[in-house]
């Protein structure tokens, strides 16, 4: 079948690669769409995690083959396609999502049940942004298998917490989605959101939440710094609306302070710098101390930095 001809459209696919081996099997697949649909558009990147295949808001960490292929090419073909009657009772649910959710889609080639849950899940996707799934061949990333401990497939996991063995139930499954309360979201999801651009998004949810989300500290010292920084972005965003409510992060921070990894000295700044747009007035004798401690020409450098933003905002002597 000419699948060129029913396309009239561009199509956007991204094959984000990294030295993993696996990457020259998933830009095969890659290489060979471009047989099948002429028409498509790729870009590739270099990530500091494991290769996949994106399409919008879809990921691939597996090689389509026989059904799944055919889901793979309808996806591409038919990005508008409506959403299936099967799932036409939740069509007004779907909505109501505005926290994003990040699904994990466990399968193997060789399991007969799996395209059902993946059409399933894939066909939600494409009626809602905010529903993020990616499947996940378990042969050929079989450490991420084990570290979910799938003992089955199909297996669904949502935001870490949720999980369903075989196909779901639509209302179940949306309705789940909706009700989850956004101060339980994992470290991984909220992660996610930074990775995806949503930082902003983040801080809205927590300031008009009125808390700190429990698994968002960690990330302000995460050892990777595009991460670090997507943070920062989030607590800066907090600090302009609601500076009390930025203000409780400071005791984990400091707390953390002493006990980071960092031989370069990276996340010691970074934390001084928080403790100085933080605008709360104890955070000065901490600042203080550091410069007491003997510590690097560098974070001297940052504890006075800190002390003058700090400055700024309290008007302290």
């Amino acid at each position: 079948m000419d699948q060129d001809n029913k396309i009239n459209h561009k199509i956007h696919v991204e094959l984000f690669v990294t030295e993993d081996k696996r990457s020259a099997a998933l830009g095969e697949f890659n290489n060979h769409l471009d047989n099948m649909l002429p028409k498509i558009k790729k870009k590739k990147e270099k990530k500091d995690h494991l290769p996949y295949i994106q399409i919008k808001n879809i990921k691939y960490q597996m090689i389509p083959t026989g059904r799944e292929l055919e889901i793979f090419l309808k996806l591409l073909t038919d990005p508008k396609q409506p959403i299936s009657e099967s799932l036409s009772s939740v069509q007004n649910d779907l909505k109501k999502i505005k926290i994003p959710a990040p699904i994990k889609i466990y399968i193997l080639p060789t399991c007969p049940h799996c395209p059902t849950a993946v059409s399933q899940v894939l066909s939600l996707a494409q009626a809602s942004i905010y529903i993020n799934p990616v499947i996940i061949d378990g042969n050929l990333f079989p450490e991420l298998i084990e570290a979910d401990d799938v003992k089955s497939v199909p297996t669904i996991i949502l935001d870490t917490r949720f999980r369903w063995n075989g196909t779901v139930q639509p209302k179940e499954f949306v309705n789940t989605i909706i009700n989850r309360d956004p101060s339980q979201l994992s470290t991984a999801t909220l992660k996610s959101m930074i990775e995806d651009g949503k930082a902003v998004t983040l801080a809205r949810m927590m300031i008009e939440n009125d808390i700190i989300f429990p698994a968002f500290p960690e990330l302000l010292i995460h050892s990777k710094w595009p991460i670090r920084l997507g943070a920062m972005v989030v607590y800066e965003t907090i600090t302009d609306e609601n500076i009390e409510l930025a203000a409780g992060v400071i005791p984990y921070l400091w707390e953390k302070f002493d006990n980071t990894d960092d031989t370069d000295n990276q996340v010691k700044g970074d934390i001084l710098y928080l403790m100085g747009i933080s605008g709360k007035t104890d955070t000065a004798l901490k600042i203080k101390s550091v410069l007491k401690k003997g510590y690097s020409k560098e974070i001297n450098e940052a504890a006075e930095d800190a002390l003058l933003m700090l400055n700024k905002q309290t008007k302290l002597p």
